[in-house]
This record gives structure tokens, C-alpha cells and sequence, in this order.
């Protein structure tokens, strides 16, 4: 993954909630530190199963949803969520407020025959602003990954 963090989450829309966040306290970070304007953050979001393997007491993840979630994450520019159609048309209203769509894509990523349906996203107005109000992770489930 080269310099890329991966997280998994049980519910996509949790992950979501927390890549806002990401990209809110990211933009804090830009603008207060000497060499900010200078570093970027791209997010993607995969949602699916994956295999969990505990190995020298560590956990990590495996499978095709991981691949994915990288791939889509490399789709992205800075400041961008990319998720896929169907994860953004799952989301509350309340949560999809927070995103501006950019672009809507099909395309195929490498290891995956079928392509992927993917909404290229930004923070709105609003969702940048907003001050920080509960912890993103207040969910259920489901197997989803974001990385930087």
C-alpha cells in the first residue's frame, strides 16, 4: 500500500461519516501547518467482504474488497471521496448533504473483470465548516475500507 492507511469498518455509511471527518480535520491540518498547502489527502471507500488474519499478533485484511478499495482509492484527487454508486445511493440524505458529486465513472481497475460504478466526491460548503459534532463510528455492520 506504500504510504496509504487502510480501515475497516462494519457499515459503510460509518465509514463515510469518518472520511468526512478525515477530510475536515486534513484541511485544519493544511492550513496551519508551514508546508500544508503542499500535502494531499485522497480517500477511496470499497464495501464487501474481506478474509481478517491475525499474524505476530497483528490483524490485517485480505481478499478482493481490499483490492478494490485500493484501486478506488488511487482514483481519487486530493480532497476527494471516491465510493461506489451503490454505497453513495445507500447513504441518508443527512449524509449525502455532506458530499458534493464531482463525477460519476464506470471503468474497470486491474485484478476485477467487471467494472466498477464509482461517485468521484467533495466536501460541500457545509460539511467543511461544520464543527466537529459526534464520534462518525456509532454504527452497525457490513465489511468497507478507507484508505489515504
Amino acid at each position: 500500500m506504500g504510504d496509504a492507511v487502510m480501515a475497516a469498518f462494519l457499515e459503510p455509511r460509518v465509514c463515510v461519516r469518518a472520511a468526512v471527518a478525515c477530510l475536515r480535520e486534513f484541511e485544519t491540518f493544511r492550513k496551519t501547518h508551514r508546508n500544508g498547502a503542499d500535502t494531499g489527502l485522497k480517500l477511496g471507500l470499497y464495501a464487501g467482504p474481506c478474509y481478517v488474519v491475525t499474524a505476530n499478533e497483528t490483524i490485517d485484511y485480505f481478499g478482493q474488497t481490499v483490492n478494490c478499495a485500493s484501486r478506488v482509492q488511487h482514483l481519487a484527487d486530493s480532497g476527494e471521496i471516491v465510493l461506489e454508486e451503490d454505497v453513495f445511493a445507500d447513504l441518508p440524505e443527512s449524509d449525502k448533504r455532506m458530499l458534493a458529486v464531482v463525477e460519476r465513472i464506470e471503468t474497470t481497475v486491474k485484478g476485477v473483470a467487471q467494472p466498477l460504478r464509482l461517485v468521484k466526491t467533495r466536501l460541500t460548503e457545509a460539511a467543511s465548516s461544520t464543527v466537529r459534532s459526534k464520534n462518525p463510528s456509532d454504527g452497525e455492520t457490513k465489511a468497507a475500507s478507507i484508505e489515504r
